[in-house]
């Protein structure tokens, strides 16, 4: 317990002409009070009091102002102080999300899961808010989610280039095979030709031998009879 519990301090409040602006302050600074604690134990049944100094917010000046600011606002956001509030970057995602029975949180610029959906899992399961709107295995929601928080860090430039990269790789790949295999043709062809001209050499070869031994063999029969 502390003594006194309440101070009295100045603090803005108000209304503001602007609806999305409220009454906050411009200027703050500490001030401290002389409080005393009340110090009891269970065990001896007896109380203390301690002495001790409590600093307050005391606002000196009060001002107009937007109560979102620009850390207020996520990655898919984008601040307008002119609206003083968090505007979502990318649109395109809001029809995506109503069209897969989703609803879309202007606050967070995310796809949740309608509150009609929302059911009690059993154990070992739990409800996946932003995906399938269903119970899963806590391994696969852990696992999806970790996926998730690699591609959100991840710029859409990032994304397409990565994916450029691999098409780059994919089409060099491609012509090399094709290459590969022009190559092999070719060799194939040529071995192909020289073997059809080495059958040829070797039959004509074989046609030359056996009209020179034919020749040889009616040489005897045509020379004449000296006796």
């Amino acid at each position: 317990q502390m003594i006194p519990s309440h101070v009295i301090v100045d603090r803005c409040d108000g209304s503001c002409h602007h609806r999305k602006q409220s009454c906050l302050p411009r200027k703050v600074i500490k001030k401290s009070f002389p409080v005393m604690f009340a110090h009891c134990t269970i065990h001896d049944k007896t109380c203390g009091k301690i002495c001790s100094q409590v600093q307050v917010d005391e606002h000196l000046e009060c001002g107009c102002e937007c109560k979102i600011k620009r850390h207020h606002c996520n990655a898919k956001q984008v601040y307008r102080k002119e609206l003083c509030s968090c505007q979502c970057k990318d649109l395109s995602e809001v029809q995506a999300c109503y069209n897969s029975g989703r609803v879309w949180d202007p606050s967070k610029c995310m796809c949740r899961c309608p509150l009609s959906t929302l059911v009690q899992c059993s154990s070992k399961y739990v409800f996946d808010f932003t995906n399938s709107c269903k119970c899963i295995p806590e391994e696969t929601n852990e696992l999806e989610a970790g996926e998730r928080i690699e591609r959100s860090h991840e710029s859409p430039k990032t994304v397409k280039d990565a994916i450029f990269r691999w098409e780059i790789v994919a089409i060099a790949c491609l012509t090399l095979l094709v290459l590969c295999l022009f190559v092999a043709l070719i060799f194939v062809s040529q071995r192909r030709d020289h073997h059809r001209a080495v059958m040829i050499r070797r039959h004509d070869d074989i046609v030359e031998g056996s009209k020179g031994h034919s020749s040889d063999e009616l040489l005897p029969s045509l020379m004449p009879n000296s006796a």
